[in-house]
């Protein structure tokens, strides 16, 4: 591995001497294919944004299983086309490691002046001692170079998004079954108007009543039970089941086990991208706090 990648001459130190900002044609094709990730994100946005107003969801409270529950209920048609829209998700990750990918090779043609000899990625790392080995294997880097890359490794930045970005890739790769559902961001229940037996205080009521809130709360099955609320006897439903209208939707992917919201997910994920691609090529300083606007000329 060391022999591909070569060593270090007088040459080189001479390159990296001074404040470095690498030439436009080192990241421009890599910033431009982050704009065009970017432009996919907003058409995906645009699509469950016109899937939702169609209106599809009604939640509604009905007595559950026991006598002494209620569920809140989504009851959900037309269902989302959610392999459609993980295919369209899966084209923005895609690009976006792509284009991170483009520039590492090029800035490597811009330092060392040959090909690596094999491929090479950009450094998304877990830990010191992995970055550590991906230093070594580019000695011929200059140290601020390095630097410029090592602060935007998610255990240095404390920014996940690269990490998630990975863990997408991983899945997708080794078609592992991670796919998109919908989820309730909000959800306001209102007022359930119901009798219970025995006769209890309102104060009584709420203090004794449980509230157990689904493991899964997406929209992907026609029928979905959000929560549970269980009192302390047998419960009468006194009011229109349809009356709970004070809810929004956000569509999610999973990724290390959590739910990643969408929408945001996508945008933080290609703004970290681009803030690397503008940092490393010496364009933009500030690796801690993120700009708000690009310029790549």
């Amino acid at each position: 591995m060391a022999d591909s990648y070569g060593s270090s001459s007088d040459d080189d130190a001479e390159r990296h001497t001074g404040e470095m900002q690498l030439p436009r044609d080192v990241y421009i094709h890599a910033a431009e294919r982050v704009a065009y990730a970017m432009s996919l994100a907003q058409d995906l946005s645009l699509r469950t944004s016109l899937w939702w107003a169609q209106e599809p969801v009604t939640v509604l409270a009905r007595s559950g299983s026991r006598s002494s529950d209620i569920d809140v209920v989504a009851l959900t048609d037309p269902l989302p086309p959610l392999n459609d829209w993980w295919r369209r998700a899966v084209d923005v990750f895609s690009n976006v490691r792509s284009a991170l990918d483009q520039f590492h090779h090029e800035v490597w043609l811009n330092q060392v002046g040959t090909e690596p000899g094999r491929s090479i990625y950009f450094p998304i790392t877990a830990n010191e001692p992995s970055w550590d080995k991906w230093a070594r294997e580019h000695r011929r880097f200059s140290p601020e170079l390095i630097e410029r890359y090592r602060a935007f490794q998610p255990w240095v930045s404390g920014r996940p998004y690269f990490e998630t970005l990975s863990e997408i890739k991983r899945a997708e790769n080794h078609r592992r079954s991670l796919i998109p559902g919908l989820d309730l961001a909000t959800l306001n229940t209102g007022m359930i108007e119901s009798t219970v037996a025995p006769m209890l205080t309102e104060a009584e009521l709420k203090e004794l009543t449980e509230i157990t809130v689904a493991e899964s709360t997406a929209l992907d099955v026609p029928e979905r039970v959000l929560l549970t609320l269980s009192t302390p006897g047998h419960v009468e439903l006194t009011t229109d089941p349809t009356i709970l209208r004070d809810y929004a939707f956000a569509p999610y992917f999973v990724a290390g086990g959590e739910h990643v919201p969408w929408t945001p997910g996508i945008s933080l994920i290609t703004r970290e991208a681009t803030w690397a691609i503008a940092h490393i090529a010496g364009l933009e300083g500030d690796a801690v706090n993120p700009p708000t606007h690009f310029d790549f000329g």
